[in-house]
């Protein structure tokens, strides 16, 4: 997974992305000023994760190939069968890898403005939440599954008159959410005054 600084600017009112120095957002007509500027902006893909998938499938179909030769040499025209059940097996398997990582390669962000707070993942509505709307950061982090198989999830509450909720994987939806986006938010947090509790407070 790669993670870069975007220099691109985002609306703090509709959260659509513009070009950073741009005067007016081209979808609302917000006016920008030096003060919405992005005081956060994490982009980051899952590349990794998406080659992992694609040598997956390429070890399985070299594998089908080499067994699909074996039997034709062995079985004569009986292979051919065996070479249709390969290449459904492939097919499905390509599937299933797919759906496993379906944003593989796609950028999420996340983004943190004077206004609002901006988490824009692939295939999710993006969420947003007003500095003004809640007083409160309370994070949560759930782990399961066993070594290889443990994931972690994080809880991001946001408490107050229009209290939120979202759930964040790490290592899926962010790299290393512990380290690259709990510490940043929470020093922004308390530097307006907003109080931060749970994990990592």
């Amino acid at each position: 997974m790669e993670s870069e600084k975007n220099t691109q600017l985002v609306c703090p009112k509709c959260a659509k992305i513009n070009k950073l120095g741009d005067k007016v957002c081209f979808n609302c007509g917000y006016s920008f000023t030096e003060e919405s500027q992005n005081l956060l902006d994490i982009s980051q893909t899952l590349k990794s994760t998406r080659i992992f998938g694609i040598c997956c499938i390429s070890w399985l179909a070299m594998l089908l190939i080499i067994f699909t030769v074996f039997s034709f040499i062995k079985w004569g025209a009986g292979g051919i069968i065996v070479l249709l059940i390969s290449a459904f097996a492939i097919f499905f398997m390509a599937v299933f890898v797919k759906s496993l990582v379906p944003s593989a390669g796609k950028i999420r962000r996340f983004i943190v403005t004077e206004e609002k707070i901006i988490i824009d993942l692939p295939n999710k509505p993006i969420f947003q939440v007003g500095w003004f709307e809640f007083d409160n950061i309370e994070i949560k982090r759930k782990i399961t599954g066993y070594r290889q198989y443990k994931r972690t999830f994080y809880t991001f509450y946001f408490l107050g008159e229009g209290s939120q909720s979202i759930v964040l994987e790490s290592g899926i939806d962010f790299k290393k959410i512990h380290k690259e986006i709990i510490p940043p938010l929470k020093e922004l947090a308390l530097s307006k005054g907003k109080e931060f509790s749970g994990y990592g407070k």
